[in-house]
């Protein structure tokens, strides 16, 4: 009973997040903001290593 209802809000979270996603292309930078940090953070010290 309890994993279904685990699973049944997790599953409605996931479509209200792909829905504002679609429906509401100005937050796709909030979404996406941690994975380009990363990115950032990747790319320095890369540079860092070279020198």
């Amino acid at each position: 009973m309890i994993v279904n209802l685990i699973v049944g809000s997790v599953t409605v979270l996931m479509l209200l997040f792909v829905l504002v996603w679609i429906f509401f292309p100005a937050t796709r930078n909030w979404f996406e903001r941690p994975k380009h940090r990363f990115m950032e953070t990747e790319q320095l010290m890369n540079q860092k290593r070279k020198l």
